[in-house]
């Protein structure tokens, strides 16, 4: 029974007329949405008919790019879904190790410049690491910050 459904929804077309009353969303709207889904077979350039298949497809396979959300532009209660969901996923890149807070990074320098001062104070001794005039000053603004 769910094959036969299956096919069924597999083979169903609708136009962007029929897109637009089911979503009650102007007719403009969805045809820039689909600009990028190609027409199903059967449509003409008066009546263009979209697969479900390829619609389902193009929409939960898009990602959004962070470069192109614009968030002046978005209405309030979307402004808001998205701030919470960038600090969920500030929380969670930091949870999972992949987001490192400044202090500690700022910790981590400070000691590697620390160190690297002292071996570096050693008389006689000869340096392992050698390091470009742009790393020894900002270790030196580490160190003085330390």
């Amino acid at each position: 029974m769910f094959a036969i459904m299956d096919n069924e929804l597999k083979n169903f077309r609708l136009n962007i007329k029929q897109l637009a009353a089911m979503t009650d969303l102007h007719r403009q709207t969805i045809a820039s949405r689909l600009s990028n889904i190609p027409v199903a077979p059967g449509s003409n350039p008066k009546l263009k008919l979209y697969s479900v298949l390829d619609i389902l497809v193009a929409l939960l396979t898009r990602t959004a790019d962070p470069a192109q959300i614009k968030v002046d532009e978005m209405l309030p209660p979307d402004r808001k879904a998205w701030f919470q969901s960038e600090r969920e996923r500030l929380k969670f890149e930091q949870k999972t190790s992949q987001l490192i807070p400044a202090s500690d990074v700022t910790r981590e320098f400070s000691s590697m410049a620390k160190a690297e001062n002292q071996s570096s104070s050693i008389p006689g001794r000869s340096r392992i690491y050698s390091l470009s005039v742009k790393s020894q000053q900002v270790f030196r603004q580490l160190v003085k910050r330390g």
